[in-house]
């Protein structure tokens, strides 16, 4: 009987040995997928807090997005050279 149960779970298909061993590799890389969209995330939510009430990340943005400058600044601007 055992080995009846063995053989049934090495032969290869829906239930096969090959297809546990295929479906366990695609979950681990899942996981992986996973805890780098989540690591990504925290990173873009905490881009988020700081975009929306930091003055200093909201002024740097605002000058170098929107070349934005304070009253009484003179900017210089340069060719890139390209």
């Amino acid at each position: 009987m055992v080995f009846a149960v063995m053989l049934f779970t090495l032969m290869p298909g829906d239930r096969g040995l090959y297809r546990l061993t295929g479906l366990l590799r695609d979950r681990a890389a899942l996981q992986a997928d996973i805890r780098a969209l989540r690591a990504r995330r925290m990173k873009l939510e905490a881009d988020l807090r700081r975009v929306s009430s930091d003055p200093a990340t909201i002024e740097r943005l605002a000058r170098e997005q929107l070349d934005m400058i304070r009253k009484g600044e003179t900017v210089y601007k340069f060719p890139s050279g390209k």
